[in-house]
């Protein structure tokens, strides 16, 4: 038995009928299931069942062969469905697959079927086969990798489905890219890293999703909105795109990317250090509407979108961040919204720190103009002092020693020694954005 939030109690049994499975919801303080009896036969008069055995050729449909959802979360920190449970089916209807809300305090009865559940449309889209996850009281996300399109002739475009169990309950009927963000070709498997890795930002709720594979691996960044699961664009769903997501154009660009949560702003900053042979980009993004620094809500990765490095090894923004090597670079948040870029690998390791307007962003290449060069050994400090933001060790500027102020004049970068005020907080006071997984 599962144990709903509420003290209900849930029986799940993918083998009933031969394999057309039954999920049974009990209320915990008299023992009754819906139809008020204590006892009597399983049926879809008081479960979820499915209609097809194992016996039939195609396969059972096996309902809650997946389990049921109630919560999820990684790291201590998880979210709870309020009053309701997500069966997952992924074998229904010859592997299909479906997804089906629940309601907690009642019960849910009946057939799987188009009227009370997400469904795929043809066998091996097997919709609900990457998961569900919760995103708060009434929203959750379903995964499906292996979804594809109608005219597809091989699986694998994947789909992610937001469902708001208050404004659309469950969301039924058939995926498509009417209601869900989804691949276009076999391989893309939208969908297959987001139950373990999506983003979510404090304060607006709001969601990156990370496509690694898409187009043949060189990847993709989406925004939605945590609460109705429109994108960027406005649109309640669509196809991977220029006009919806943050891409790549070249294999390994937006892999392994990570996102940096801005202080006080609700902000982001995606940082890509594969992006072109590891030349390198940092991105900014407004984390209430998705839009880039250039206004656009999707955009191939560049100098117009991003902060990017000029040749391949620069890695503006920090090396790929599972290696396992020495410090190299990073993006740290600042107390007051703004944030810092440290590239030491910039330049044949000559190195380059950049102050970021949290509020706008900052695009094109590193240069003297908008960044601090630094000839080796830089790294980022605190003083402790509000409002210093300092760079540099005992062989910064030239092998002279000394420090520089970031954020003074406004923004701009100098290479004083003495206590000249700079107008950003101090380093540290920001956080990753949380990742699920």
């Amino acid at each position: 038995a599962t144990q709903l939030f509420n003290g209900n109690l849930l029986f799940v049994n993918p083998l009933w009928g031969g394999g057309k499975g039954a999920v049974t919801w009990m209320n915990s303080s008299n023992g009754q299931v819906v139809v008020g009896s204590v006892g009597g036969l399983l049926s879809s008069a008081n479960s979820l069942v499915g209609s097809t055995a194992d016996f039939s050729g195609v396969g059972g449909d096996h309902i809650g062969g997946q389990g049921v959802t109630i919560q999820t979360g990684a790291n201590g920190v998880f979210a709870n469905l309020d009053n309701n449970y997500v069966v997952v089916s992924p074998d229904w209807n010859g592997t299909a697959g479906a997804v089906t809300l629940g309601d907690a305090i009642a019960g849910t009865v009946g057939v799987v079927g188009a009227s009370n559940s997400l469904l795929g449309g043809k066998a091996g889209d097997s919709v609900g086969s990457g998961g569900v996850a919760v995103l708060g009281a009434q929203a959750y996300l379903v995964s499906s990798p292996q979804w594809s399109g109608a005219a597809a002739t091989a699986p694998g475009w994947g789909a992610v489905t937001h469902v708001n169990a208050a404004s659309n309950p469950g969301k039924t009927g058939l995926v498509s890219a009417g209601n869900s963000l989804t691949g276009t070709s076999a391989g893309d498997q939208v969908g297959l890293d987001t139950v373990n890795r999506y983003y979510t930002q404090e304060g607006n709720g709001n969601l990156l999703i990370s496509t690694n594979n898409w187009n043949a691996g060189v990847g993709a960044l989406t925004w939605m909105n945590g609460s109705t699961g429109t994108l960027a664009n406005g649109a309640s769903g669509g196809e991977v795109s220029a006009s919806n997501s943050l891409l790549g154009s070249v294999l390994n660009d937006m892999r392994y990317s990570r996102v940096t949560a801005l202080t006080g702003n609700g902000n982001w900053v995606v940082s890509s250090p594969q992006w072109t042979n590891t030349a390198g980009a940092v991105t900014w993004m407004n984390g209430s509407t998705g839009a880039l620094a250039n206004g656009a809500f999707g955009a191939v990765l560049g100098a117009s979108t991003s902060l990017v490095g000029s040749t391949g090894g620069d890695n503006v923004g920090g090396r790929d961040f599972f290696c396992d090597c020495s410090y190299s670079g990073e993006v740290r948040a600042l107390s007051n919204g703004n944030y810092l870029i440290n590239s030491p690998n910039w330049n044949l390791s000559s190195g380059a720190v950049t102050w970021g307007n949290g509020s706008t962003g900052l695009v094109g290449n590193i240069t003297s103009l908008n960044s601090a060069m630094v000839r080796s050994s830089n790294y980022v400090m605190e003083i402790g002092n509000t409002g210093l933001a300092m760079v540099g060790g005992g062989l910064a500027n030239g092998g002279q020693g000394g420090v520089f102020l970031i954020g003074a004049g406004g923004g701009c970068a100098s290479a004083d020694f003495g206590s000249k005020p700079a107008s950003n907080a101090e380093v540290g006071a920001g956080r990753r954005a949380r990742e699920q997984g």
